[in-house]
């Protein structure tokens, strides 16, 4: 089956999304539609990206050059593991962009599988202790994870809480409260 053809962690996150975003416009239909604008629309445009993603080589050519667009945000960038640096590079074994050191070693997780359990652990982590304090944590971890500056972690964490706060405060959402907090 071709939509198996994706790494299964990537299909995993893909399923996750897909889920999660149609579980929540499901539920913006018991609000009044003001308040459920914003949160239908960003589950449409999830649930949407994710079944696009997820149906790619189905989709005419043109769409899937759209769809299937590999954009680098941040160019090469030298990474040390147990005291061996290397760069991102093509592995000439099996043609992946999996790095590599001087012997071979691969990382514990490639960086889906780093993207898909960091989105599901803040999931979670939202649902039990609220999103308000969860997503700072969050963003500093995201960020250290790939190896990101800590004084930008540092800051892009105190920004998220702020608008997060901001968010709360003015739309009278609690976010600040979870299943155990």
């Amino acid at each position: 089956m071709k939509i198996l053809s994706k790494k299964i962690d990537e299909f995993g996150l893909l399923i996750f999304l897909l889920v999660t975003s149609g579980a929540m416009l499901a539920a913006t239909f018991q609000y009044p539609y003001e308040a459920a604008m914003f949160p239908r629309f960003a589950a449409i445009l999830v649930f949407v990206g994710s079944l696009l993603i997820l149906l790619e080589q189905y989709l005419p050519q043109s769409i899937q050059e759209i769809v299937g667009e590999s954009t680098q945000l941040i160019g090469d960038q030298e990474v040390e593991v147990e005291g061996k640096e290397f760069e991102g590079q093509k592995n000439p074994d099996n043609n992946t962009d999996t790095p590599t050191t001087d012997s071979g070693q691969l990382g514990l997780l490639n960086d889906s599988a780093k993207t898909t359990y960091a989105i599901v652990l803040y999931a979670v982590g939202s649902f039990l202790v609220g999103m308000l304090w969860v997503t700072p944590v969050f963003v500093f971890a995201y960020i250290m994870l790939f190896r990101g500056s800590r004084l930008i972690a540092a800051v892009l964490s105190a920004v998220s809480f702020g608008i997060g706060f901001i968010f709360m405060d003015l739309l009278n959402v609690p976010i600040d409260t979870g299943l155990i907090i």
